[in-house]
């Protein structure tokens, strides 16, 4: 075996001093490489800058960007606040609308109460006067029957009065009995009230006999009738309407003293057919 010389002897520990070199440097590196991958998964990222901040930095970086996005914003800002005025009215509109249609359909509704109110109330006066009529119709009926079961009886009725007979004028008025023409055929003008023109008269306020209630009336009915003869008189009796009392009892009177007669009725304010010379005609 030979023996190696000195070179070789400095090339083999120089190959082992690079070997060991490389191994510590190639360790710290792949130690180096770990720890960065362990801060990657242990340390959180830093927060990326918000759009707003990113905006404030360029703003205050450009001057002249800044004004333009300030204009931008205010005119937004402008037509904001105008579609948000022209929303605001138009929904102030709409609530006026809803509020006056609201108030139409109280208003009819009011109307419509009322009117239901006054047909109830024409509903009520119609029934109670339908049972108020019944009530007439059936008292009427109960009236009727008594009426037809009453035993009959002598009924008064004034005769037709002849011709032969001398007729005796008479004015039944304001509950007085006036006899127009005296016994010797004069006219009494002090009682009556005389119509040239057209040819009336009717009496004068309270002229004549006054008739009043009970004996005393029927006794002064006889008085008057005391002078005349039934045999050779009849009564023509012009009646107003304020003397109809008084020309049921004449008329009582004169049939019990077998008198004929006959009653005239007269619109108030109305006078007779009277000649002055013959009385009334």
């Amino acid at each position: 075996m030979s023996r190696r010389r000195p070179d070789d002897l400095d090339d083999d520990a120089l190959d082992l001093l690079l070997d060991a070199i490389s191994n510590v440097f190639g360790g710290i590196l792949f130690i180096a490489l770990a720890v960065v991958i362990l801060l990657q998964f242990t340390v959180p990222e830093p927060p990326s800058p918000t759009p707003t901040e990113t905006t404030q930095a360029d703003t205050a970086a450009n001057p002249e960007f800044s004004e333009a996005l300030l204009a931008a914003l205010d005119s937004d800002a402008s037509r904001q606040d105008s579609d948000a005025s022209v929303r605001r009215s138009r929904l102030v509109e709409a609530i006026a609308r809803e509020t006056e249609a609201v108030r139409n359909a109280q208003d009819r509704r009011d109307a419509q109460e009322q009117a239901a109110a006054a047909a109830a109330e024409q509903a009520r006066t119609a029934d109670a006067r339908q049972s108020q009529l019944q009530s007439q119709l059936l008292e009427a009926q109960r009236t009727l029957d008594a009426l037809r079961n009453r035993p009959t009886q002598r009924v008064r009725a004034a005769r037709f009065r002849p011709s032969a007979k001398q007729e005796i004028p008479l004015m039944v008025a304001a509950g007085h009995v006036l006899r127009p023409v005296a016994a010797d055929g004069s006219v009494r003008r002090d009682a009556l009230r005389m119509d040239p023109q057209q040819q009336t008269a009717r009496p004068a306020a309270r002229a004549g006999t006054p008739i009043s209630p009970g004996a005393a009336g029927d006794a002064e009915l006889t008085r008057l009738l005391a002078p005349l003869d039934p045999a050779r008189h009849y009564l023509n009796a012009a009646v107003w309407p304020d003397g109809f009392d008084a020309a049921r009892r004449l008329r009582d009177a004169a049939i019990d003293l077998g008198f004929d007669f006959t009653l005239t009725p007269v619109p108030a304010g109305r006078g007779v057919p009277f000649n002055a010379a013959s009385g009334v005609q």
